[in-house]
């Protein structure tokens, strides 16, 4: 089945639900689930946030997070991992062996609970940031492992690649403007760069040789447009064109011979100058001279310790038409930050669900229209690692 094509349905997806899980790390050998949450939402609801969000608040502000639709389904619970939870997941989650020790682990009545969750109208869709590169493996091993199945009709959406294809083609838009902008701004000005002047320069010479002037007296004449009256140009065929040349302002009650110029510095006498320190047997001390920067080149070796001066240098050579228009980075948190201003408690599986609904929501109908054509089904994932079954199976 190809990327994006719904299996068993030509129509549209109708449910999304937003994903998170909270678990014992990626780089574990079998990194169990602490806790899921997931919030299901039809697609009329999720197109709908905005609007709902001024009719039932005149006074709603437009940077405040949206409030979740009336009709929203949740699920959220928890499972002891049968595994030690390492000091750093318990500081990041808040979740340790001493608060989930009485919990059960996932076992084939959670994928039976999670099967049952998602009996809702379908095309479902799985939206999980970074789904596939953590939160669809995951689950799918889980899943494989207790019951042997995984899920099907189910499709699944990474909100990461829709934020960075997103905001790529915004960075395009924004460049582009930026280029319109700076060709007005030199149009206005005249005299932003050579190339924008050269039609000026060519429509002055040209007025100058028919009006029987020669080309050295060009400053004389008023064919070039001055930037103020204290400027002069001079421009000959065979130069290029230079800046302006301030005029020099005399006042004619002052003579020439009042213009003095300043007395010269005196230098000391060496014999009654004190000698220059010594240092140790009896040679001048040494000076500190400040040692020059080192500039990486394309050529220069990408695998130092200093990742930072590498990405520099990496754009030394390419200069980008806007000013510095940098990478943006594309975790769930900043995201969310450059979108409404605020931060959100993170790592607790609910609230980044709540968090990652919002940001969709934010987005509409871009978001809906890009999420129909790079759906991917949930059957095609491949688990984080292998079950007791798949082993024998091959």
């Amino acid at each position: 089945m190809a990327n994006g094509e719904i299996e068993g349905s030509p129509n549209k997806i109708q449910t999304f639900v937003f994903l998170d899980l909270e678990t014992l790390g990626f780089d574990e050998h079998k990194p169990r689930i602490l806790e899921i949450a997931m919030i299901a939402v039809s697609r009329e609801n999720l197109l709908s946030m905005k609007c709902q969000a001024y009719k039932n608040n005149p006074h709603y502000n437009k940077g405040d997070p949206l409030p979740l639709p009336r009709v929203c389904h949740k699920y959220s619970t928890l499972y002891y991992p049968r595994k030690f939870i390492h000091p750093t997941i318990e500081e990041i989650t808040g979740l340790s062996n001493y608060n989930l020790e009485h919990l059960k682990g996932f076992n084939k009545d959670s994928a039976t609970a999670i099967k049952l969750f998602l009996d809702l109208p379908s095309p479902v869709a799985f939206v999980a940031h970074n789904g596939h590169g953590f939160d669809f493996p995951i689950l799918k091993a889980e899943l494989l492992g207790v019951d042997g199945e995984s899920l099907e009709g189910v499709v699944c959406i990474d909100s990461l690649q829709f934020s960075r294809d997103f905001e790529k083609v915004d960075i395009e838009k924004i460049t582009e403007i930026a280029k319109e902008f700076l060709n007005e701004d030199c149009t206005n000005n005249n005299f932003c760069n050579t190339s924008s002047n050269s039609h000026v320069i060519e429509n002055g010479l040209s007025h100058v040789i028919e009006n029987g002037h020669s080309p050295s007296k060009l400053e004389e004449t008023e064919a070039i447009p001055s930037c103020s009256t204290d400027t002069t140009f001079n421009i000959h065929p065979q130069d290029n064109f230079q800046t302006p040349k301030k005029k020099l302002k005399l006042d004619s009650s002052k003579k020439m011979e009042d213009f003095q110029t300043p007395p010269r510095i005196k230098i000391e006498d060496s014999k009654n100058s004190p000698p220059p320190p010594r240092g140790k047997k009896g040679l001048p001390p040494p000076v500190n001279t400040p040692s020059p920067k080192k500039h990486l080149s394309e050529n220069a070796n990408v695998h130092n310790g200093n990742g930072s001066r590498v990405r520099k240098a990496l754009f030394l050579n390419k200069p980008l038409p806007f000013p510095e228009i940098k990478k943006k980075p594309f975790r769930q948190p900043h995201i969310y930050y450059r979108i409404y201003g605020q931060k959100y408690l993170a790592h607790r599986a609910e609230f980044d669900a709540e968090a990652l609904l919002r940001i969709c929501a934010y987005h509409g109908e871009d978001f809906v229209s890009w999420a129909d054509s790079n759906c991917s089904p949930f059957r095609s994932v491949i688990p984080k690692w292998k079950t007791r079954k798949t082993f024998l199976i091959k």
